[in-house]
């Protein structure tokens, strides 16, 4: 009996076999293979692969994985392993565990079955879910902005609307511009700004404000003049017509939008529905007598004619 060995060596030509501690020496089957019976510590029924990838954009707290029972977490974008080893034959299927928030990621070539090799390419890429941009740059707070409603980041990163335009669904559009027939009451002032319409001028019935500063303010083609309790966000009447009507130079009367129109330069403006008003009145500031001043001095709102000072007028604009 040879002595007991702890290790064997390949010999040409023979199969070196470890059996209870005791090295034996066999020659190879016909085939050229390893005996009969010992097949298994030498041929690839034992050999195991690893199923890994490529991941991109991964946000800094990570990304979990899961391969049916096993699971990994990414913590940086690159090469990523799970843990557990498969067997030849065996299936794998990766999927995200948990989106990430504002993030959404797809693994490509998620699925399928291992041959005699690693599978290197279930490779995973985020990037900002629908309608969302990273448009700070800052991967830490994740894409920050929705691109479907900013103006500043319309459809896209650093796409900003026109003045004018608002971004419905990603898209600068201009705003469908607010058009009430007649005097129209207890308006929230959000409608008539969301309407396309903009304030150029507020002044109380108890001050003065320049004419002039009404015509150089309010220049777009379109006047909206409004009345209210000084501050209130609800317009408690108002119409509008063109700048042309609202603002004539020369004394008339018109309708128009349901509204009939008043103007007598340096006295007074007027819209009504023939049952309520809105309406200012011109002065001269003379404080300086060598450079009198056209002011809108006092105004009116409603049926009720209300005057008090604690009440005032807003102009709107729009083109």
């Amino acid at each position: 009996m040879s002595p007991t060995h702890t290790a064997w060596r390949q010999v040409p030509g023979l199969a070196a076999v470890m059996l209870l501690g005791t090295a034996c020496l066999q020659p190879p089957d016909a085939s050229g293979g390893v005996p009969f019976g010992l097949g298994g510590l030498f041929d690839g029924a034992s050999t195991s692969y690893t199923v890994g990838g490529t991941a991109t954009g991964v946000p800094p707290h990570g990304l979990s994985l899961t391969d049916n029972a096993d699971s990994t977490v990414i913590v940086a974008s690159g090469n990523y392993l799970f843990p557990g080893r498969l067997q030849s034959g065996a299936t794998y299927h990766v999927e995200v565990a948990e989106q990430p928030p504002t993030l959404f990621c797809s693994v490509s070539n998620h699925a399928g079955t291992v041959a005699s090799s690693d599978v290197s390419n279930v490779d995973v890429s985020c990037a900002c879910a629908l309608h969302l941009g990273d448009c700070n740059g800052t991967l830490a707070d994740g894409c920050e902005t929705n691109v479907a409603s900013s103006n500043l980041n319309c459809g896209a990163c650093n796409h900003a609307c026109a003045g004018g335009e608002t971004c419905q669904s990603g898209t600068c559009s201009a705003p469908v511009l607010y058009r009430p027939v007649g005097l129209a009451g207890g308006v929230a002032e959000s409608t008539v700004t969301g309407g396309g319409w903009e304030a150029c001028i507020v002044g109380g019935f108890g001050s003065t404000t320049p004419q002039q500063d009404l015509l150089e303010h309010c220049s777009k083609a379109h006047i909206m003049v409004a009345c209210r309790p000084a501050g209130s966000a609800q317009l408690t009447w108002l119409a509008w017509t063109s700048r042309e009507v609202a603002l004539a130079a020369d004394a008339w009367s018109i309708s128009s939008n349901g509204a009939t129109w008043t103007s007598s330069f340096g006295q007074y403006m007027e819209a009504t529905d023939g049952t309520n008003f809105i309406w200012w009145g011109y002065a001269w500031d003379t404080t300086d007598p060598d450079d009198p001043e056209l002011v809108l001095a006092d105004g009116g709102c409603g049926p009720d004619d209300i005057s008090t000072d604690d009440w005032e007028f807003v102009v709107y604009q729009a083109d």
